[in-house]
C-alpha cells in the first residue's frame, strides 16, 4: 500500500478507535470533511494538521506533522504497523507502572 496522506490519517484514527465522526467532532470539523480526506479528495490545512497532531498526543501516539505529509516509507516498514507497535509498547509500560490491583 502506498504510503499517502489518505492512508495515513485512515491509519491514524483506526489507530485511535475512532470513527470518521468521533474523530471530526474531536478536530471540531464534520464527519463528511474526514471522509474527504480519506477520499483523498481533500486535504487537511496546516492548522488542522496540527490539531491532529495535538489528538495523536493526547492518545499516546508521538507523530508530527511532517511524518504525516512525508512520502517516504520509514526504514521500508508500514507505518500503521509501526503505530500499532508504538501503541502496544506504551500500553505494556502503563501497564508497568499501575499497582497490580488495578489491572
Amino acid at each position: 500500500m502506498r504510503n499517502t496522506l489518505k492512508t495515513k490519517i485512515t491509519t491514524l484514527r483506526l489507530t485511535m478507535n475512532l470513527s470518521q465522526t468521533a474523530f471530526a467532532k474531536l478536530l471540531g470539523l464534520s464527519q463528511s470533511q474526514i471522509c474527504l480526506w480519506e477520499l483523498g479528495q481533500q486535504a487537511p490545512t496546516n492548522k488542522v494538521l496540527r490539531k491532529l497532531v495535538d489528538l495523536a498526543k493526547e492518545h499516546s501516539i508521538e507523530i508530527t506533522i511532517d511524518d504525516i505529509l512525508s512520502t517516504k516509507r520509514r526504514q521500508g516498514k508500514n507505518k500503521r504497523k509501526t503505530i500499532k507497535k508504538r501503541i502496544q509498547k506504551q500500553n505494556e509500560e502503563t501497564k508497568n507502572e499501575l499497582p497490580s490491583d488495578t489491572i
